[in-house]
């Protein structure tokens, strides 16, 4: 449950970005989120091992872009 809280908190602040116009941070909160989101789902029991993997393997995707995006914006932002 906490992983959704803190998935949705992330999209929130997001779209906050998204509306400012922060189109990088947007980009960053959105895959942090997505990857707790992912991370939740696929801690759940499923029956199917195919959706199982496809939940883990995305998930990885989203905490990757995420922190090759916050590496960048801690760069670039002074």
């Amino acid at each position: 449950m906490l992983y959704y809280v803190a998935g949705a908190m992330a999209l929130a602040i997001g779209f906050y970005q998204y509306s400012k116009p922060d189109y990088w941070e947007f980009a960053m909160y959105f895959s942090a989120g997505m990857a707790f989101i992912t991370t939740a789902l696929s801690m759940k029991p499923w029956d199917d091992i195919l959706i199982k993997r496809a939940l883990v393997i995305s998930s990885w995707v989203f905490i990757a872009i995420a922190v090759f995006l916050f590496l960048y914006l801690m760069r670039t932002d002074f």
